[in-house]
């Protein structure tokens, strides 16, 4: 009589404690409470309280997952990071614009290496900017206006032939080497957010490919 009460009792427990299926755990008694009128009243007293002590841890792990913090994503909330990390993905971002720009007008009004070596700064940054928006999204930082056209992009789509040229491989040189200095401060600096000096970084074999294509324009 006691092991067919205990396999009467194991079976039920045994599926109600599957985790697989959230709905299965949340009807455990319809199926069972069925079967409580064909069994003697202790093992039906034994069955149901087992049923509820199942039932009941069951809701707890499912409002213990649901805490508020828990199961959310640590990324999807706003990082605070220095005044100094803020102003260099700014000027990043900023600097990325510019370098866009300029590429665009380089491939308009470049001789033939000017316009190579605009179309390079120009799929470079284009993805690289990408990558620093979305750092900022990821830190909350409020990035510049892209469409802004800044003054020396101006000034430079003033000019054609040979002195657009000259004028051109002259800046990049001049950006490139403001743009390594402020990232090579970001890399090195041991007060930096990861995530941005991760960036810095990644960046800095590439501003020097830049920087050495820039110098050895002919022109």
């Amino acid at each position: 009589m006691e092991r067919l009460a205990s396999e009467r009792i194991s079976a039920p427990l045994a599926r109600a404690r599957a985790p697989k299926n959230t709905n299965a755990r949340c009807s455990i008694s319809s199926g069972y409470i069925r079967r409580l009128g064909h069994l003697p009243a202790g093992e039906k007293n034994m069955l149901a309280r087992v049923i509820v002590v199942v039932f009941g841890i069951s809701v707890l792990f499912l409002l213990f997952q649901n805490v508020p913090g828990r199961a959310q994503d640590p990324l999807a909330k706003p990082v605070k990071v220095s005044p100094a990390d803020v102003q260099f993905v700014v000027d990043a971002a900023r600097s990325g614009y510019h370098e866009v720009q300029m590429g665009k007008l380089g491939v308009e009004r470049g001789g033939h290496d000017v316009q190579v070596y605009a179309q390079r700064i120009l799929d470079d940054h284009t993805l690289s900017n990408a990558e620093v928006e979305a750092l900022a999204r990821l830190k909350s930082i409020t990035l510049p206006d892209a469409s802004k056209t800044d003054p020396s992009t101006a000034n430079l789509s003033r000019l054609s032939g040979i002195e657009f040229d000259r004028e051109f491989a002259r800046a990049a040189v001049e950006d490139h080497l403001r743009d390594l200095a402020e990232f090579e401060n970001e890399d090195q600096s041991a007060a930096s957010d990861s995530d941005i000096r991760g960036f810095a970084h990644s960046m800095l074999p590439k501003l020097h490919a830049h920087l050495d294509l820039a110098k050895a324009l002919k022109l």
